[in-house]
This record gives C-alpha cells, sequence and structure tokens, in this order.
C-alpha cells in the first residue's frame, strides 16, 4: 500500500529547489572563475609578446599565440592560435586563418563577453576545428571531443567547410560501393575506399561494379566486354596469394583493345597503382596503404590494352595473366615510382584469388583531361596566395564570411537569444535574410526596439519555439544569407528536419514567414531522405 503525505512531499521539494539554486549558484562562480583564467593566459601572451617585441625578438617564445575565444551560435570554443598557423588551403581566400588577425580585431562582431561571433552551425564548426586541432599536433585538451557529428549535420558540413576555407578537413567517408565487393571486408570497406577516394583525381563518390572474375569468367573477353568504350575512369582491385593482399591501381581510359588485335601502349592522365593491404605483415595495423604514381619518363606506358590481356599497367609494374591457370600476378616496378621495398615485389609470380573492377564516379570540377592540371593549378594559386599582404588576405576572408557589407566597415549586431532556455547566438543580418518576413521586422530595431517583456534578466530576446525548430530554421537562414554573395552558394545544402519535430517547424514558418514560406521549405527536406545527404558546389 502506498500513501501520499503532502506536507512530506511539500519539504522534499523545497529541499531540491534549494538545492538546485545552490548548485547553480556554485557552477556560476565556477565558470567566472575559469573565464578569469583564460583571460589571465590571455594577458600573459599578449605581455610575452610585448616583451618579445621590445627585445627585439623576431621569432616566438613558443609555439602557442594566444588564444582564440569564439562564440559559434551560442557555443563557446576556445583554442590556442597555433592551431591555425600553416593550413594554407590551395584556394582563393584561406578564410579562417587569415580572419583572426588581430588587426581585424576591431573589425569582428563580438558578444557581451567579448568573444568573437562566428555565425555558423555550431557543430559543423567544432567539428572542423577539431580536424584542425588534430592536424596541428595541438593538445588535445584544447577542446572537449564531445560526439561525432549527427548524419543531419554532416549533410551540411562541406557548406560550412566551404565557407571557412576549411574543406580539406572534411574527414573522407568511403565510397558506396554499388554491386558489392567480395574483395575488401565489411569492416574495412569504409576507410579503405575512403583512402582510394582521397588517392583519385576529383573525389568519386561511388563505385560501380564492372567485372568479377569469380562470377564473369577468369578471361579477357568478359573483361573487355565488362570494362570497355563506356567505362572510362575505373579502379582495379586483386586479392593475391594465400596471404590475401590487395593491390591494384587506377585509370582514366577505358580497357577497350583495337579491332585489329594487338596490344595498344595508352597514356591515362591521373593513373596509378596502390597496395591497400599486406596481410604478411603482422597484425592488421601493420601496413599503411600506399599509392605509386607514374615515373617522369616512363615512355608513356600507364596502360596497356590488349585483346588477350587483362588489367596491366606499366611495362611489367601490375599485369594480369590470364594465359596461366590459375592466373598469377606479375609485379615487376618499371614505369611506376615504387621503391625498392619487399612487399609489393613479393608478389611477383603468385596466384590472383579474386579480381574486382569498378568504374568511378569522377566530380565534374576537375574530371578528365584536366585532372592533373587542376591539381597543379591549385597548387600555383597557393604560391600566389603565400605573396599577398596579409591585409588583403584577411579582407577576403572577412568579406567571405561575413559578408561584403561587413568588409566595406558595416556593422552587423550580434543578437542573443533564450530559445525557451537554451542561449544562442546569432546575427541580426541572418534574422533578417528574408526581408519581407515576419521575423525580419520583428528584429528591426529601428521600427520594434525591443521592451523588457521581450528579454530575459540577462538581455537576451525571447523566442518562444522548440530549440531543435529554431536551430533548423537558423541553419536555413545563415545558408540563404551566405548565397546572396557567395556565388558558389546558390545551389547549397539541404536541412533535414525530423519527422516529430516537422508540424513544429511548420507551425514557425508560417507564424513568421507568411506569404514566404518557400524561402525556408525550398531547404528543407525530411529525415532520412537521399536529397539531404547532397551538397552541390
Amino acid at each position: 500500500m502506498s500513501r501520499c503525505h503532502m506536507n512530506e512531499d511539500d519539504t522534499f521539494s523545497a529541499t531540491v529547489t534549494a538545492y538546485s539554486k545552490e548548485m547553480e549558484a556554485a557552477l556560476g562562480q565556477r565558470r567566472k572563475g575559469m573565464s578569469q583564467a583564460w583571460e589571465d593566459v590571455e594577458r600573459g601572451w599578449h605581455e610575452l609578446n610585448q616583451c618579445r617585441i621590445d627585445a627585439g625578438i623576431t621569432k616566438p617564445f613558443g609555439s602557442q599565440e594566444g588564444m582564440l575565444r569564439l562564440n559559434v551560435g551560442g557555443s563557446h570554443l576556445r583554442f590556442r592560435r597555433c592551431v591555425l598557423d600553416g593550413k594554407k588551403e590551395p584556394s582563393a581566400t584561406w578564410a579562417l586563418g587569415n580572419l583572426f588577425e588581430s588587426v581585424w580585431d576591431d573589425r569582428l562582431p563580438r558578444d557581451s563577453d567579448g568573444r568573437i561571433v562566428l555565425d555558423k552551425s555550431p557543430a559543423c564548426v567544432k567539428d572542423l576545428i577539431h580536424s584542425l586541432i588534430e592536424s596541428s599536433g595541438a593538445a588535445p585538451g584544447s577542446l572537449p571531443r564531445g560526439e561525432t557529428l549527427a548524419p543531419d549535420e554532416m549533410a551540411y558540413l562541406p557548406h560550412v567547410a566551404r565557407a571557412l576555407g576549411l574543406s580539406a578537413y572534411i574527414p573522407l567517408q568511403g565510397m558506396e560501393v554499388v554491386g558489392g565487393t567480395t574483395i575488401l571486408s565489411h569492416c574495412e570497406v569504409g576507410e579503405l575506399t575512403a583512402t582510394l577516394q582521397g588517392w583519385c583525381p576529383g573525389n568519386p563518390n561511388t563505385m560501380q561494379l564492372l567485372y568479377r572474375a569469380s562470377r564473369d569468367d577468369w578471361s579477357p573477353y568478359p573483361f573487355h566486354a565488362s570494362c570497355g568504350n563506356n567505362s572510362p575512369n575505373t579502379i582495379t582491385l586483386l586479392r593475391v596469394g594465400a596471404s590475401a593482399s590487395i593491390v591494384g591501381g587506377f585509370s582514366s581510359v577505358p580497357w577497350s583493345p583495337h579491332a585489329y588485335g594487338g596490344d595498344s601502349v595508352m597514356s591515362s592522365l591521373g593513373a596509378f597503382i596502390f597496395m591497400l593491404k599486406d596481410s604478411d605483415m603482422g597484425g592488421p595495423n601493420s601496413f599503411q596503404p600506399v599509392k605509386w604514381s607514374k615515373r617522369d619518363n616512363n615512355g608513356g606506358y600507364d596502360v596497356v590494352v590488349g585483346a588477350s590481356r587483362g588489367p596491366f599497367f606499366g611495362r611489367t609494374d601490375l599485369v594480369v595473366n590470364f594465359t596461366y591457370v590459375p592466373v598469377t600476378l606479375q609485379a615487376q616496378p618499371y614505369s611506376y615510382d615504387v621503391p625498392s621495398v619487399p612487399a609489393f615485389p613479393n608478389l611477383n609470380g603468385q596466384t590472383i584469388t579474386e579480381i574486382e573492377v569498378f568504374q568511378v564516379n569522377i566530380c565534374n570540377a576537375i574530371a578528365g583531361a584536366l585532372m592533373e592540371e587542376r591539381i597543379a593549378l591549385y597548387q600555383a594559386e597557393a604560391e600566389l596566395e603565400h605573396a599577398h599582404s596579409k591585409a588583403a588576405v584577411s579582407g577576403r576572408a572577412l568579406a567571405a564570411v561575413y559578408g561584403p557589407e561587413v568588409a566595406r566597415g558595416a556593422i552587423d549586431t550580434v543578437v542573443e537569444l533564450s530559445v525557451r532556455g537554451t542561449r544562442m547566438t546569432t546575427l541580426r543580418s541572418t534574422l533578417r535574410a528574408c526581408r519581407e518576413s515576419a521575423l525580419a521586422a520583428l528584429f528591426n530595431e529601428d521600427k520594434w526596439p525591443a521592451t523588457d517583456k521581450d528579454v530575459d534578466e540577462q538581455g537576451r530576446r525571447l523566442i518562444n519555439c522548440s530549440p531543435a525548430v529554431f536551430q533548423k530554421v537558423l541553419d536555413v537562414l545563415r545558408m540563404r544569407k551566405r548565397a546572396a554573395w557567395a556565388a558558389s552558394d546558390r545551389e547549397s545544402a539541404h536541412v533535414r528536419v525530423d519527422a516529430a519535430d516537422r508540424p513544429a517547424f511548420d507551425s514557425f514558418v508560417n507564424m513568421f514567414f507568411p506569404g514566404f514560406e518557400n524561402f525556408i521549405t525550398d531547404m528543407v527536406v525530411p529525415q532520412g531522405s537521399a536529397r539531404s545527404g547532397q551538397c552541390t558546389s
């Protein structure tokens, strides 16, 4: 039997409430103390730098040159400035690195605590900063790692990375293998196809199975029939020997023999051979995949195509001998820049236990005959960028991230929000991206200044909306605003909204964007839609 004692319940509730207030006060004091400690660290680095200048020392005392304090959509990030050192990308603007030069500190929007406001998706920026920290070798404690980026945010991670000049720091997710593979095991297919994706020019996103020897026959005819004229840009995978080593090559030309017969020596832009796995090398992590490019003077022997031949790279570098039973591998480096290491040549003469050939979907941006030339152009652009003055570079970065108006001196005010108790930070220009909307009118301070009932005790504007829903609306507005000045973002990522949140999302859009609902909904797809993963550059 259970009994309800009202007086005891009231006493318990009062005790819990009092304890919660004490805990909140203690946490507030702790946060204040930590903020003071961070300020002391920054002040120390400033004084140290001034001493260095006064003493005429041109080399910094250490690898750290102060801290960066960011407010990214309400999330607070701190990390060392050295994390951004040397991360020049082959692009017109290395936005994040040049943006935070001290010369621009007065131009950057800041919140009430003095943090620089970066109006981007907090989850995406945090993920990119982690990648920078890991690549810089900075102390892992610079920033708490947190959870893995959620799939719905991963869909527009490329959009945020492109805006900040950080596309190279998006972790590869691997390629979709259409038709499956028996050579790569389930547990390694993601990692190894990601490796191949990084090696292939054009960053392909799919591998389509064309030919499998155990299925289609171990002979030249089905190989050429499946991998002929309509199938350029192929990856060949070979499983070799009892140790199940995996080698292969990439060719940008189809495996189509001439009608008159005989062998044809072919030039193949971007061709390379590789070794993904060597099971003779101890444990599973003892061998790192390696790629070998063509030698400068290989006589044009990139690939050889013949009616009686299988996959054939170089003069004798990686050759499938269909004339032998069982089928064997010839691995004698000549045309490709394979070093004198035993792992690859030791496969020469061993039995091939499976062959798979895949067509890869090369992105149009650097496809076909421009593959190598485009890569060289990127490198030249990067060298040219180093020659520019930092002031000019920082100005472009300012325009790329905050827009041309801010770069020309306009003030984009910071708006701090309390969305049903959740703190969020954005810029007024984001909230007014759809100028004729009710939301834009709400944040037009000239006509509708905020009153006491519109803000909380900390002065944050109150928003009566689900935080999850409002965050999605902000993500759309941020991308819409950027598309107004960034031509590459006219077609951008799509935001996924969970089915459970969709009624509340639609209700908010109908209320605050009457007559302009498509401004928001055109960039929204249901959770789980294939379209939501697309990001057009």
